[in-house]
């Protein structure tokens, strides 16, 4: 594709991904456009204008507000009881039941934690919710959610009816003797329910079903869990993800301390996850038992996993098929499995009859394949037949509605930027925004993440990984006028966090480095710093009359 046929994709809401670090694409809208279904300021549900509250909302529909039931922000979750299908729409903080299992695209009968299907004000009180992690079904219909920033877990013993209904019981860890409650993974088969407590490095577990809310859990710890997530199982053992973990050596893994990197998912053979799992696998998954085996998504990836057995030890554990290709790897017209899940800190699978549901975190949709039989062969290698939020599979609704994921911001007084590292995009609005909803009007797309930018006068510079952008006078949609690859002045530099600059000095940081430097302007090829800081893994950095803010 050309560069036009490029940005018509990113602005359509595809995600563009370019092969080489040094690519840079530039995309311009017609100024002042607004994303569809933004909400008029002070209108509805839209909360602006209230005393001490936002004007207006950037990167968002409205302030506490959204368009509608099937706007999604960051899906992280999903749970069907057979015949209705609920998912979690986190940063929403809501939850949408589905009475009868979605066909195609289609709105949610029900919204749980909002009085309507506009709102997404966070709250605490029995119909509320604050950043909802989780959502089980038991096989009578009850919906359990894991109402995480309120370090509490929500029951209705029947599907709601209409919006905003409290919940029945509301399981309070704090007042149950859980210190630091913050519930992340759920799982239940009606009689038992196992909770994960991620800052509290624990699992929680009630082998009798809380119905009144007050019954304590065990609470449960081991030296191999660092920060458990998602449950996974099949009813007699368990996958608990894990971004931190510290098991020593995951099956398929080689021997003993062989395995390093935190992302595991542990796993209790035949048993309640009680102490020291039995063993690992790379990587933290949430899936669904599918057959024999299991189905899940790779939250530290872009794939899908499927074992045809359940894995309880190193044969089971390696035998496994990976599917769906990851972003750019599929091309429009090129034929074959074009969709790529798109995975983050959340994801789920729900298998429901005979449609099996990906929970897409970053993709911000619930793709479906319809017909599926409980084997790998009818997942793996097919496009799914349809989303239920959206109705193209591979729309990105964040890309398109112009949501910025990890949002760093600069402005100079008379324009505003916005970067990305995990869009890998730089977002200018030429005059500074006045209204919900506004989309920025240039749109850089880089071949390397930027992890922060500073702006002073008419200087831009963007930096992230091994490389530095730098626009002396920036005009939107020009290109940088110089990028140092590798290189900032005699410094080498391989994982750049931070970039500053106050029209005199500039800095960076480099994590590898575990330092921080100074130069007196923009430096030449060459040029020493003034000024070596060291810091431990030092992050952004901002910079003002010679005064230098490190954040970790």
């Amino acid at each position: 594709m050309d560069d036009v046929d490029q940005c018509a994709e990113v602005l359509a809401g595809r995600r563009l991904q370019l092969r080489q670090i040094a690519d840079v694409i530039v995309c311009q809208r017609e100024p002042g456009m607004i994303a569809e279904g933004a909400i008029p300021a002070g209108t509805g549900a839209d909360a602006s204008g209230t005393e001490g509250g936002a004007i207006f909302a950037l990167s968002a529909l409205g302030v506490g507000a959204t368009a509608d039931g099937s706007r999604l922000n960051h899906p992280s979750s999903g749970a069907s009881d057979g015949t209705r299908l609920v998912v979690a729409d986190r940063f929403n903080n809501r939850v949408l039941l589905y009475n009868s299992i979605p066909t195609g695209p289609t709105d949610p009968d029900v919204i749980l934690g909002q009085p309507n299907h506009t709102s997404t004000l966070p709250g605490d009180g029995p119909a509320e919710m604050n950043w909802p992690g989780a959502v089980e079904m038991t096989p009578d219909g009850k919906i359990l959610v894991a109402d995480t920033e309120n370090g509490r877990i929500m029951i209705w013993n029947t599907p709601p009816m209409s919006d905003g209904e409290p919940a029945d019981v509301i399981v309070d860890l704090e007042r149950l003797g859980v210190q630091d409650p913050w519930p992340w993974g759920l799982w239940t088969d009606g009689t038992t329910l196992i909770a994960t407590n991620t800052r509290g490095g624990q699992v929680l577990i009630w082998e009798t079903f809380p119905f009144t809310g007050t019954e304590r859990p065990q609470i449960t710890s081991s030296d191999s869990v660092g920060t458990p997530r998602n449950i996974t199982s099949n009813g007699s053992s368990f996958l608990i993800g894990d971004e931190n973990g510290r098991f020593p050596s995951c099956w398929g893994m080689g021997g003993e301390n062989a395995q390093s990197v935190g992302r595991q998912s542990h796993i209790w053979v035949d048993r309640l996850p009680i102490g020291e799992p039995d063993g690992c696998v790379p990587n933290w998954y949430q899936g669904e038992a599918f057959g024999d085996g299991l189905i899940a998504l790779a939250a530290g990836g872009e794939s899908v996993h499927v074992w045809e057995q359940f894995p309880v030890d190193d044969a089971t554990a390696a035998a496994r098929i990976e599917s769906q290709p990851g972003p750019g790897q599929g091309s429009p017209g090129g034929g074959g499995v074009l969709h790529a899940y798109l995975g983050g800190d959340g994801g789920d699978v729900v298998v429901a009859g005979d449609t099996v549901f990906f929970i897409e975190y970053n993709g911000n949709r619930v793709t479906a394949w319809a017909g599926a039989e409980m084997d790998a062969d009818s997942v793996v290698g097919r496009n799914p037949d349809f989303a239920v939020n959206v109705q193209d599979v591979d729309d990105l609704t964040l890309l398109r509605d112009g949501f910025i994921q990890n949002p760093v911001l600069a402005s100079n007084g008379e324009m505003l930027a916005a970067s990305s590292d995990y869009d890998r995009q730089l977002h200018v609005w030429t005059t500074m925004p006045t209204e919900n909803g506004a989309l920025a009007d240039v749109i850089y797309v880089f071949g390397q993440a930027p992890w922060d930018n500073a702006m002073s006068g008419s200087t831009l510079i963007t930096g992230g990984r091994d490389v530095v952008n730098v626009w002396n006078d920036f005009e939107p949609g020009a290109l940088p006028d110089a990028t140092m690859f590798g290189q900032v002045g005699s410094i080498s530099i391989s994982e750049v966090k931070g970039v500053a600059y106050d029209g005199e000095f500039f800095a960076v940081s480099d994590r590898n480095a575990d330092r921080v430097f100074v130069f007196d302007g923009i430096p030449d090829d060459g040029q020493d710093p003034v000024l070596e800081i060291d810091y431990r893994g030092p992050g952004r950095l901002d910079m003002q009359d010679a005064q230098l803010l490190i954040t970790p």
